[in-house]
């Protein structure tokens, strides 16, 4: 069984309307969001600034995305109003720290629930191969084609529809270091989007679903299919 490094997850929510960034904030303090999670909200750097007359610039910084993060920084938080778009990533994501993301997420979402119409939960981790390498194609790619052998890497894109599920799940395996003529140890990433159209759910229904998606289960399954791609190694000569 090969261990996770850099275990991480980013949930996106599409259609996430605020009217502006100054509304997303306030709903974020009347909750007590921001202090119950230890989220700061970060300066937006704009060059020539000084130079920028007041009114444009009160309208720039609404198109903006406003970002808060975490003072350990492993926690961000970005709502893009021109898009009604919400990311909230996770970095570093264990066991431990699974239910604070989830209760984030959760609560964040709640504010705008009837509104949205998509979400995705994206999990992504870095898994160290040694001298092992995947075999993820048939071997027969080096005679059939020649120049396969002077690529530096290749990513493997693998959509699954479950329909059962509503849901879109997106694979990528990539090299992302070492082998072949580097001496270094084989790298890995596999990442995953999972995509769930919740346009047409009642709220009840969105509700059981955001349930779902921000499962501890979800990110297992991430992680088990995760294993069954790296057995597919053979030891490198």
């Amino acid at each position: 069984m090969f261990k996770e490094k850099n275990l991480k997850v980013t949930l996106v929510a599409i259609n996430y309307k605020c009217a502006t960034v100054g509304e997303f904030d306030s709903k974020l303090k009347e909750k007590n969001i921001l202090s119950k999670y230890n989220l700061e909200l970060q300066d937006i750097n704009i060059a020539n600034a000084d130079n920028i007359p007041l009114p444009v610039m009160d309208g720039l910084i609404s198109l903006l995305p406003c970002t808060y993060q975490s003072k350990d920084t492993t926690v961000k938080v970005v709502y893009t109003q021109r898009e009604f778009k919400l990311s909230i990533e996770k970095l570093n994501l264990t066991s431990d720290n699974f239910e604070e993301f989830k209760g984030l997420s959760g609560e964040i979402l709640d504010l705008k629930l009837s509104d949205i119409s998509a979400i995705g939960i994206n999990y992504s981790a870095e898994y160290n191969l040694g001298k092992s390498k995947l075999m993820l194609l048939n071997n027969d790619i080096v005679n059939k084609v020649p120049d396969f052998v002077k690529n530096r890497t290749f990513e493997l894109v693998l959509p699954l529809y479950y329909e059962n599920r509503g849901m879109v799940a997106t694979y990528r395996i990539k090299k992302i270091k070492g082998g072949d003529n580097t001496k270094e140890e084989r790298v890995y990433s596999i990442k995953a989007n999972y995509h769930y159209d919740i346009s047409r759910m009642t709220t009840n229904e969105k509700i059981q679903q955001i349930e779902n998606i921000l499962s501890s289960d979800l990110c297992q399954e991430f992680l088990d299919n995760g294993q069954k791609f790296l057995e597919l190694n053979d030891v490198a000569n």
